[in-house]
C-alpha cells in the first residue's frame, strides 16, 4: 500500500498517462481540487508534487478525469462548488516530469449544484462529459481537447427528469461511434445516445424496470462491448453486471444480469476500467455499511455471447476500511492501480496490482497442441504454421494474439504475438 501523500482529502480520481509513463490522481482538499503524478517502480509509486487546477480561491463539489489519447493529455472536470455551480475543466501536461496547469476552462454554465461530474475518452481529439444539474436535468456532450486548452463543448440536455439523489449520478461512453449516457428516470435505468454533433440518435431506452443506484460503465476494446454495473434495488437488493453490444440505430443488445455480491455499492462507488493485457475489467467497489473495498474480475463471452462471468473476487484492503475507490489501467506494465480514501484518517492511498508476466516471445512460441491434455516430460503434438487450432468464442475473421498468461486475445500484449486468423468461431489459422 503505498501513502500518495494527499492528506484531508475526499472527491478523488485518477488515469495512467502512457507516454509520460505516470499515475495522476485528483482529489480535494477543503474543496480545493488538487492533482499529483506518480511514478512505479515494480509496485511502489515515486510521488511528485500536488498542483492546484483551479484558479486561486475556486473550489470544488466533485471532480473526475481521463487521459485523452489524440491530444496526449489528461483532462480534468470538476464541478464548482461557487458562484452558479458551473462545471469546468482544464487540460494538464507535463513539463520535465513535473504536472503543468495552465488554467480552468468552461465546460457549461448551468448550475450543478453537489453532483457527480463523469468523463471518458472519446473519439480522438475529444472527451465525453455527463453530469445532472441541479434541476435534475442530465446534460451530456463532446468536448474537444486543442491548443493547450479546451473548446467547441457541444453539451445538449440529454433528459429533463433524471431521478433525483447522490446514489442516481449518470455516467457516459463512447461506443466508436456514438455516447452512451445511462440515467435512473421515474425508477428505471435508462439509457439514451447521441452522435458526436450532439443529436439524439433515438429515444429513451430502458434497461432495468426497478430502481438502479451507483451506475458505472466501461468498454470492452478486444470485444466491443459495453460492461455496465449497478446494485438493483429489486427484493434481494445486490450487485449486478451485464454486457452489451451496440446495434447502430442508437440501441444496445444486452445479455442477462450476472450477480456479483449480495450487497450494495456504497455512495461515488463501484469503478470499472478494462486491462487488454489480461482481456478481463477489473471492478472494484466499498460494499455500504461494510467500509471494505471489494473487487471482481469480469469477462465478457465471444461472438454473440453477452455473458458476464467473475473469474475471481476478494476484499481489497484487509481489515483496514476503505471508500470511495478510484482505478485506473498501467498501459505500459499491465498493472491495476486502486486509489481508497481511508475516512478516518482523510488520506489517499494507492495499491498496485501486478500485471501478467511471460517468458513467451516470437522465437520460442511455434504453435498450439493438438488439443490432448499433455503433462510435463510427455512427448506433445504441436500444431504449427498454417495448421488450424480449436479454440472457443472467435470473431470470424479477427487477428488473434498470444497472450502473457498464453491466451490468445485481439489486442497485442508485450512481446506482440501473432496466434493467426480466426476463420470461424471455433477455428484459429495458426499464425494465418
Amino acid at each position: 500500500e503505498q501513502n500518495t501523500g494527499a492528506s484531508s482529502t475526499s472527491f478523488h480520481c485518477a488515469c495512467w498517462h502512457p507516454t509520460e509513463k505516470r499515475v495522476v490522481v485528483g482529489y480535494t482538499r477543503s474543496a480545493i481540487p488538487y492533482v499529483r503524478s506518480g511514478t512505479l517502480s515494480g509496485t511502489s509509486i515515486t510521488w511528485g508534487s500536488e498542483v492546484q487546477v483551479s484558479d486561486s480561491g475556486q473550489t470544488a463539489n466533485s471532480l473526475d478525469m481521463c487521459y485523452e489519447s489524440g491530444s496526449d493529455k489528461v483532462i480534468v472536470a470538476w464541478v464548482s462548488a461557487q458562484g452558479s455551480n458551473a462545471l469546468n475543466g482544464a487540460v494538464l501536461g507535463f513539463s520535465g516530469g513535473n504536472i503543468t496547469y495552465s488554467g480552468k476552462q468552461s465546460i457549461d454554465g448551468n448550475s450543478y449544484a453537489q453532483n457527480r461530474v463523469r468523463i471518458c475518452q472519446g473519439r480522438s481529439g475529444y472527451v465525453g462529459v455527463t453530469c445532472k444539474r441541479n434541476n435534475n436535468h442530465v446534460q451530456g456532450g463532446d468536448w474537444q481537447v486543442s491548443n493547450g486548452g479546451t473548446s467547441n463543448a457541444t453539451f445538449p440536455q440529454i433528459d429533463s427528469s433524471c431521478q433525483s439523489g447522490s446514489n442516481y449520478e449518470p455516467d457516459v461512453v463512447y461506443t466508436g461511434s456514438v455516447y452512451a449516457f445511462f440515467y435512473m428516470k421515474s425508477n428505471q435505468l435508462r439509457y439514451k445516445c447521441h452522435n458526436t454533433s450532439g443529436n439524439q440518435v433515438t429515444g429513451d431506452q430502458v434497461l432495468v424496470n426497478n430502481e438502479c443506484r451507483n451506475v458505472a460503465i466501461t468498454w470492452d476494446t478486444d470485444k466491443n462491448r459495453i460492461l455496465i454495473a449497478y446494485t438493483n434495488m429489486d427484493s434481494s437488493d445486490s450487485i449486478r453486471a451485464r454486457a452489451g453490444s451496440y446495434n447502430s440505430n442508437g440501441t444496445f443488445t444486452f445479455g442477462s444480469e450476472t450477480l456479483l455480491n449480495w450487497s450494495e455499492f456504497d455512495e461515488y462507488s463501484p469503478k470499472l476500467v478494462y486491462n487488454p493485457d489480461r482481456a478481463l475489467t477489473m471492478i472494484v467497489y466499498d460494499r455500504v455499511d461494510y467500509n471494505r473495498i471489494m473487487w471482481n474480475d469480469l469477462s465478457i463471452g465471444g461472438s454473440n455471447d453477452r455473458t458476464v462471468t467473475s473469474s475471481d473476487s476478494g476484499q481489497l484492503d484487509g481489515s483496514t476500511g476503505g471508500y470511495f475507490p478510484t482505478l485506473c489501467y498501467n498501459s505500459n506494465e499491465g498493472q491495476s492501480i486502486t486509489t481508497i480514501w481511508r475516512k478516518t484518517t482523510g488520506v489517499l492511498v494507492s495499491k498496485v496490482r501486478t500485471g501478467s508476466t511471460t517468458s513467451i516471445s516470437n522465437d520460442n512460441f511455434i504453435g498450439f497442441s493438438d488439443g490432448t491434455s499433455y503433462t510435463n516430460g510427455q512427448t506433445a503434438t504441436i500444431l504449427v504454421t498454417g495448421n488450424t487450432s480449436t479454440q472457443s468464442s472467435l470473431t470470424p475473421g479477427s487477428k488473434y494474439y498470444v497472450q502473457k498468461d498464453g491466451s490468445i486475445g485481439t489486442t497485442a500484449a508485450d512481446p506482440s504475438i501473432n496466434a493467426g486468423i480466426a476463420l470461424s468461431s471455433t477455428k484459429l489459422l495458426i499464425k494465418g
